[in-house]
């Protein structure tokens, strides 16, 4: 008997994450601030949101007359920063993680909503502080006996 292993490189395939970046770079959303969701605008925790939607991870966000909430009905739901399996979906460990730009150290929605940055300032160094959630798992490697 032989064992035979088959390695499985996935690389086209992105991450979450990296998916998160390319759409606030893409220019497809409207920036808003103060919530995840305005209207048809979105703050960028707001975009992982709607990629979330979008790809199955939540349900649609309910709206509350003043805001839109996204999350797991009953477990956590959120208007403000990204609800635990948005979060966990992205790979990051905080539901508004902190990034540096020109020498301010502070969270996401801030640089956001206070600074005014762009999405794709904010997409350049959520990339800098997170460059390990670009990448895909690299290989699966299995073996399986041959008769």
């Amino acid at each position: 008997m032989t064992d035979t292993t088959i390695v499985e490189a996935d690389t086209t395939t992105k991450t979450p994450f990296a998916m998160w970046l390319d759409a606030l770079r893409s220019g497809d959303y409207q920036q808003a601030n103060g919530v995840l969701r305005d209207g048809d605008a979105f703050c960028c925790l707001g975009v992982g949101c709607d990629l979330a939607v979008k790809n199955g991870v939540i349900p649609e966000p309910m709206f509350t007359g003043a805001r839109y909430v996204y999350g797991i009905p009953g477990e956590d739901m959120n208007g403000w920063t990204l609800p635990r399996a948005v979060q966990e979906w992205l790979g990051l460990n905080a539901p508004n993680p902190d990034i540096t730009v020109d020498g301010y150290t502070s969270d996401v929605a801030w640089h956001n909503d206070e600074r005014g940055l762009t999405f794709a300032q904010i997409a350049d160094a959520l990339e800098a502080a997170f460059p390990h959630l670009m990448k895909p798992a690299e290989q699966t490697t299995t073996t399986t006996p041959t008769v």
